[in-house]
């Protein structure tokens, strides 16, 4: 399973087929669109929501269409849709979520506009994950089994077993020199570190989400590893599980905040940037999960680690920054 790609992930955990996914998609965008047409708005704010409705209803119209038509390239169209879809979609997601602010804005005036989208958009979120795993089942399942494709990438990459010391040793010693040998080892480390938190979070998502399928070799390859893993472990779960999220957080965290420190230069208070980010963050994640489950999105379409992530991020971050502090709601 570990040379499998996004699109195979999505397949195994899934199992919809493709004209099932795209009509989903013509039915997530419009809903949502019309759900957004029903709350008021003028001026620019109306503008900016008629075009991220237009680009919501028209690009999932355009993806069946595309990937249902001999002719075209799917590839093509769904790379170049990815990134409208999603921000139209968080778009129409931040203004559900700031008439809900609004609306619950007279029980506690004291918190400003932002932070009450903020822990709106956080339950929301908590309901919408608690809500999808209680009917569907598949969020822990579809999430471990990304991170444990993670785990099995890495180990084919490098090549060898990190826990075998004497292979270790030996490969750092046959660098040229001192020098070449020491940034082998740091990257080793960091490597083996990195596995590690994969290792942690794919065995917490999995270890009580596997459906149980019979004659099915990946589901087994699954259950397998997830019993060695348990027998072998040298730590408890919470441990585990503590260890990755604060790894994690030592490289995400430092990460949004410097990004919210440079939007701050031009947006305003790092503080509240770093609000609306998390905001941003929180909504990207119900439309990946949303589109990704349903329709015809696939993990390595929305899951980037390099700087183009972060520019993205940044200018997702804008709009929403706009929605919720520059343009009057009404």
């Amino acid at each position: 399973m570990g040379s499998v790609d996004g699109d195979s992930v999505s397949d195994i955990v899934f199992q919809r087929s493709i004209s099932e996914q795209f009509g989903a998609e013509l039915a997530i965008g419009p809903a949502l669109a019309l759900a957004v047409g029903q709350i008021p708005s003028s001026g620019y704010r109306q503008t900016l929501l008629s075009v991220a409705m237009v680009v919501l209803v028209f690009s999932s119209v355009f993806r069946f269409l595309a990937f249902t038509d001999r002719f075209a390239d799917p590839e093509r169209v769904s790379r170049l849709t990815v990134r409208p879809l999603q921000i139209s979609a968080i778009i129409c997601l931040v203004q559900i979520v700031q008439f809900a602010s609004i609306e619950f804005s007279a029980f506690v005036p004291s918190i400003e506009t932002v932070g009450l989208s903020l822990l709106i958009t956080l339950l929301g979120t908590v309901l919408f994950i608690l809500g999808y795993e209680s009917v569907f089942q598949t969020y822990r399942f579809s999430w471990g089994v990304l991170y444990y494709v993670k785990v099995v990438s890495i180990t084919q990459s490098i090549g060898m077993d990190l826990g075998d010391v004497d292979a270790v040793t030996e490969f750092i010693n046959s660098e040229d020199s001192i020098w070449d040998s020491m940034k082998t080892a740091v990257s080793l480390l960091l490597i083996q570190v990195l596995r590690a938190v994969y290792v942690s979070v794919a065995y917490f998502l999995l270890r009580n989400s596997i459906p149980e399928e019979e004659d099915n070799p990946y589901i087994d390859e699954l259950q397998t590893w997830v019993d060695t893993h348990r027998d072998q472990k040298p730590i408890s779960d919470r441990v585990s599980i503590g260890f990755a999220l604060g790894i994690s957080g030592m490289v995400v965290f430092p990460v949004y905040f410097v990004l919210s420190w440079t939007l701050s230069w031009i947006l305003g208070p790092v503080l509240t940037v770093l609000g609306v980010v998390v905001v941003m963050r929180l909504l990207q994640h119900v439309v990946n999960v949303a589109y990704i489950s349903f329709g015809g999105l696939r993990y390595d379409q929305v899951l980037t680690t390099n700087a183009r992530s972060v520019a993205i991020d940044a200018m997702y971050t804008l709009v929403v920054w706009v929605m919720l502090v520059w343009l009057p709601f009404g």
